[in-house]
């Protein structure tokens, strides 16, 4: 990383070497030299990082002597919210609801995996036919805010869903029936049918409906955030840029000063050297935009692959995971994998016309939880990230846990706070 850059007065100041060692700088030009400067900083006493010791800074951040500091406006913003992905955009509005002070800054070099989401608000997922812990919380929390911000914005872009599940295999059959006697899964699920119930289906080994099934029009809804953050002029249509210049703790950038800032960045989270320690495994996902030239019931189907149905004959078909190639341009193999998934699905009269094939870069975890809380040393800065593919169900309800904790203090659930891995960064 390059040495961050430190402004020299024309008097001496004290600046601490990377052995620890105090140094006393002689008189010099008043110009801006490269100079790599690291300094220990003191740990708050904190029930969560008390094990922390004494460390050296990283060169993402350094704090300006006393001697040195600029002249700052004296306008002061609560926070400071770095990327407007799903993420960023969901917590700008909670802050926004709240009548808190915000700026949201977004790096347009660098498109959000989340503007091509499908935004599926799914309650019971995966092989397993799994639900998570949480999930009454989660969709109470989602069907609150999302609505609410429809009348905010202005614009229509979630609504409810019918939803098929189609069973690969007589073993998922065998679990559905586990899950029908199961209190904890009946509210959820509405029908079971046979084989070969659908006409335009291929549901060789039957199918289940279930409720509580949304969707989110991602690109629309942050679209009309945009906007709406533009037109309160809180918008900042620029890179956060390391290393960091902190004043007692307080970010001076673009004229203001930022008591806390709250990183959003998604997959761009691995080039932050303040949170690159903690263990995100990105995965690419790619999904296609087809017209099937035949009409299709308005109804969500998934089959391992999904299709969302955007117009009587039209779809999104997805999606892909890739844990190797994590560019974003579209591959030919995962079209092929897609348009081959999509017989699975449906029986279709002819081949699709395909209009649109996109690809991003997901911010999975290790542990497939999403990272929220406080930096271990640099206490003024938060990451909010992690949400992999379900930011459309989770972000409405952590980012009003995260909020809460950003106000009075309230603690994070463990399974999603960073303090989980706070062995990575003491070894980092």
């Amino acid at each position: 990383m390059k040495n961050p850059e430190i402004r020299l007065l024309s008097k001496p100041c004290i600046l601490f070497s990377g052995r620890g060692e105090i140094n006393e700088e002689p008189a010099c030009r008043s110009e801006l030299v490269e100079r790599r400067v690291e300094c220990t900083e003191s740990v708050h006493e904190d029930s969560d990082l008390s094990g922390i010791a004494r460390r050296a800074k990283p060169e993402c951040i350094f704090d300006e002597p006393r001697e040195q500091k600029t002249r700052f406006p004296k306008k002061s913003i609560d926070y400071l919210i770095v990327g407007q992905g799903l993420a960023g955009t969901v917590l700008a509005l909670t802050l926004d609801r709240l009548g808190l002070p915000y700026r949201i800054a977004a790096d347009l070099t660098q498109p959000p995996a989340s503007a091509i989401a499908a935004g599926l608000l799914n309650p019971i997922t995966g092989k397993r036919l799994a639900k998570a812990p949480l999930m009454e919380a989660y969709l109470e929390a989602a069907t609150a805010f999302y609505p609410l911000q429809e009348e905010i914005l202005g614009a229509s872009f979630f609504r409810k869903r019918s939803f098929l599940r189609l069973l690969k295999s007589k073993e998922e059959a065998a679990l559905l029936q586990k899950r029908l006697l199961d209190p904890a899964f009946q509210p959820y699920m509405s029908h079971v049918y046979q084989p070969y119930h659908f006409e335009h289906l291929q549901d060789e080994w039957g199918s289940f409906a279930l409720d509580s099934v949304y969707t989110l029009d991602v690109p629309v809804f942050l679209e009309k955030a945009k906007a709406y953050f533009e037109a309160k002029q809180v918008y900042i249509p620029k890179a956060l840029k390391h290393p960091l210049a902190l004043e007692d703790g307080v970010l001076h950038w673009e004229g203001e000063s930022f008591q806390a800032i709250v990183f959003c960045e998604g997959y761009g989270a691995l080039a932050n050297p303040l949170f690159s320690w903690l263990p995100f495994r990105p995965a690419k996902g790619e999904i296609l935009t087809l017209d099937l030239l035949q009409g299709l019931p308005d109804t969500v189907v998934n089959k391992e692959k999904w299709i969302v149905p955007t117009s009587p004959t039209r779809i999104k078909l997805g999606a892909t995971y890739s844990w190797d190639d994590l560019s974003s341009q579209p591959s030919v193999a995962a079209k092929g994998e897609l348009l081959s998934s999509l017989k699975d699905i449906l029986h279709v009269a002819s081949f699709p016309l395909l209009l649109k094939h996109e690809a991003a870069v997901r911010p999975c975890t290790e542990d497939a939880l999403p990272f929220l809380g406080q930096h271990p040393q640099y206490r003024s800065c938060f990451i909010f990230n992690g949400f992999g593919s379900r930011g459309s169900l989770l972000a409405p309800f952590y980012a009003e846990s995260l909020v809460q904790h950003l106000r009075h203090q309230k603690p994070l659930a463990p399974p999603v706070n960073i303090v989980r891995y706070l062995n990575r960064y003491e070894r980092a």
